[in-house]
């Protein structure tokens, strides 16, 4: 009957919006499908229900735990780890209900380990940035209760680009009742049993976030190591309240001392021993980072394979923080830069929240790129006197590498907008996955930027709001810009808000644009002048 309903989707259109595509992905209650949002024109994945209900209460007890699911991940803010969900309903006419969301291209990590394991650094990556999306479920104080290799999942083509959380079907608000927690199938535990806490197989005990602390680190181990750190008869004696240490051995042994350590805390039986949360996780595994950079440097001896092979070469050596002057604004050009550099500093703030586990939302507002001149969101305030030294925060090398990415992108939006299109192409690469056409030349953006010209010949203002970056790889970066635009030509005006997701890498000693893409679209609008 599942095959029949699932045949029976393919080719409809959901609410009138989702068209059905083909069965991308199956899971314990749920199938996924690639569709096509036909109001917005962008490729998106529609979830639906795949359990058979014999009952009316079973009906109502499966879409209670679909509305949970839903509303769950659509009360954590946009993050680059966790995956976009867009919207959720009912088809009036099949009376089935869906999510929808983004697209992801890539494997889950459960298909990784057990066909081509990640790289070290590449392990040491995944587990970074699975933390960082964590906490951002935890920020919005959801326990994702399921974390485990089949929802955590690797973005990339042909390597792994980033990190996306997956699946909020089980999870649920720390604050919430009891009763309503109560949401399991006749049969079923809300877990999978090897990545379960003890506390979770037990009723009597709380679930809270050290609980999804210990799930990634058993993630964790798994990574570094290629095995899982206990076998059944440990995890019994575990959840008996025993405290059994991970089993070791040669790859286990040869870890660094403070990442063993940080992984081993985190799987502590005990839950106040573990991390409090994710972010204080994604913490440690940062300053672990920072005694030990070997970890993020490819091995020499490791074998090349298509999915480990860092675009690039290695990052160059950091340079020292680069200390800007700051000047009282005499002039416009003097105020453009006093404002531009204030922007820097917004950059870099962005970039420390992200890095350190926190979420780009919390940090000071991102550039404005106006009519080719880079403005910070709210005017800088006027200097006491004199001119003063401000030295841009920068924590470690990857933090100075991200203001170097966010500034590209500051100039390449500058170029555009004032209509220079020998210094905004300078910012990519001779070939880019560039929209809906993959590895484009580069003549391709300037026949459609001079397009674009000659049609908003008027007036074109982009205003970036926020910037978050990641480093999926040595010299690769990812980089989410959230933006608005107005462009006003002699008969048309189009305005826009939305998310782009850019990859860059590092050549020659600057980042070029490699990838450009809409990754959602929240409100647009054209009409005429």
């Amino acid at each position: 009957m599942i095959g029949a309903l699932e045949q029976l989707l393919l080719g409809r259109t959901l609410a009138g919006r989702y068209e059905v595509h083909e069965v991308i992905g199956r899971g314990g209650m749920s199938v996924v499908y690639r569709g096509t949002d036909r109001t917005l024109g962008r490729p998106v994945a529609v979830k639906l229900i795949s359990l058979p209900a014999d009952t009316e209460e079973m009906r109502a007890h499966l879409r209670e735990r679909f509305r949970r699911e839903a509303g769950s991940a659509a009360s954590i803010p946009p993050h680059p780890n966790v995956v976009q969900v867009y919207d959720y309903g009912t088809d009036p006419e099949l009376d089935v209900d869906f999510i929808v969301m983004e697209l992801l291209v890539g494997r889950d990590l459960k298909e990784a380990l057990a066909t081509s394991p990640p790289s070290r650094e590449e392990a040491v990556r995944i587990l970074r940035e699975a933390a960082r999306g964590l906490s951002a479920g935890h920020r919005a104080g959801i326990v994702h209760r399921d974390v485990k290799p089949a929802n955590v999942f690797l973005v990339g083509r042909e390597r792994f680009e980033s990190v996306r959380l997956l699946d909020f079907g089980i999870a649920k608000p720390l604050a919430s009742s009891a009763g309503d927690d109560d949401l399991t199938l006749g049969g079923q535990l809300p877990h999978s049993p090897a990545y379960a806490p003890p506390e979770q197989v037990d009723p009597d005990r709380a679930v809270t976030f050290a609980s999804d602390v210990y799930q990634l680190g058993l993630i964790g181990y798994e990574l570094l190591t290629g095995e899982r750190p206990y076998d059944d008869r440990e995890r019994e004696r575990i959840r008996a309240g025993e405290e059994v240490a991970p089993r070791g051995g040669p790859e286990w042994e040869a870890l660094p001392p403070p990442l063993r350590e940080t992984v081993a805390q985190a799987l502590r039986t005990r839950p106040e021993e573990r991390f409090p949360d994710a972010a204080a996780f994604a913490e440690a595994l940062s300053a672990a980072l920072d005694d030990d950079r070997t970890l993020l440097e490819p091995r020499p001896s490791a074998p090349a394979r298509p999915v480990e092979a860092p675009v690039g070469g290695a990052s160059p050596p950091p340079p020292p923080p680069r200390r800007r002057r700051t000047v009282p604004p005499r002039g416009g050009q003097r105020g453009k830069v006093l404002a531009g550099l204030v922007v820097l500093l917004a950059l870099a703030g962005a970039t420390w929240a992200l890095t350190r586990g926190g979420d780009p939302a919390d940090a000071a507002p991102a550039p404005t790129a106006a009519q080719g001149t880079a403005t910070a969101s709210t005017p800088p305030p006027e200097p006491t006197g004199g001119e003063a030294d401000s030295i841009v925060p920068a924590e470690s090398a990857e933090e100075r590498y991200a203001v170097q990415v966010q500034e590209t992108i500051v100039r390449l939006n500058e170029a555009w907008v004032a209509g220079d299109l020998d210094a905004h192409l300078a910012h990519y690469a001779d070939r880019v996955d560039f929209y809906s056409a993959d590895d484009a030349p580069r003549s391709r953006i300037r026949e459609e930027r001079e397009r674009d010209l000659r049609t908003f010949n008027r007036d074109r203002t982009i205003r970036i709001v926020r910037q978050a970056v990641t480093f999926p790889a040595p010299g690769r970066a990812l980089a989410l810009v959230d933006k608005e635009w107005t462009f006003v030509g002699d008969e048309l005006r189009r305005m826009g808000a939305g998310q782009q997701e850019m990859v860059l890498e590092e050549r020659d000693g600057r980042w070029v644009v490699v990838s450009e893409r809409m990754r959602r679209t929240t409100r647009s609008s054209q009409e005429r002048t």
